[in-house]
């Protein structure tokens, strides 16, 4: 029972990360099922993100097989466009999924420039593909400050921005920490930790 409540508690992303590596690891053939047992996550989730990677490229059907449980035919599957250790992030109709793309932009820009204002990080961050907003990294900023993650070496005056540096000790990894609502107002997860990192003592179930 604790374990099937730690599957449910798990975000999208970790989800994603447990049927990637599960399908890497039967890479030359496997079905929904094979993947489903191995996961024990959802069936759905399992089929969603296997159907989405198929149309995407990075899989593609390769035939029938017989499955256990129901004793009819299962399309079977292969992995054709191993991109490393890190799952594509598409959607159901395989085309990229920028959600939160901004964030890690924004993200890997704090650790190169270091100190920074609202508007130039806005300006750094953003790429052709991908136009962060000013008011976005305003509020992102906002939490990371709460959390820990930056700190202000200038406040705002009517003549001169705030300014910002990173925490270099606070660094936990590649993925951007994440803002999350539960109700009672937005707190901070860490998906490098997979933790609520702040409110201190927060809630890490979701």
């Amino acid at each position: 029972m604790a374990n099937a409540r730690k599957k449910r508690s798990l975000t999208t992303a970790k989800r994603r990360e447990i049927v990637w590596t599960a399908i890497r690891r039967n890479a030359d053939r496997f079905t929904i099922h094979d993947i489903f047992l191995e996961t024990e996550l959802k069936k759905t989730t399992v089929r969603d993100l296997i159907l989405s990677w198929v149309n995407s490229g990075h899989l593609e059907r390769t035939g029938e097989a017989m499955t256990a449980e129901k004793r009819h035919p299962s399309d079977t599957y292969r992995l054709v466009k191993d991109c490393g250790i890190e799952p594509p992030v598409v959607k159901r109709d395989g085309s990229p999924n920028t959600v939160g793309v901004g964030r890690e932009q924004m993200w890997r820009t704090m650790r190169i420039v270091g100190e920074f204002t609202v508007r130039g990080l806005t300006v750094f961050a953003s790429t052709e593909a991908n136009q962060v907003s000013e008011s976005s990294v305003k509020v992102y900023l906002n939490y990371l400050e709460k959390a820990g993650y930056v700190f202000r070496t200038q406040p705002a005056t009517r003549s001169t921005r705030a300014r910002y540096r990173f925490q270099a000790s606070r660094y936990t990894g590649p993925k951007p920490p994440m803002l999350r609502s539960n109700g009672r107002g937005r707190k901070v997860y860490d998906p490098n930790i997979e933790k609520v990192v702040w409110p201190k003592g927060g809630d890490d179930d979701e």
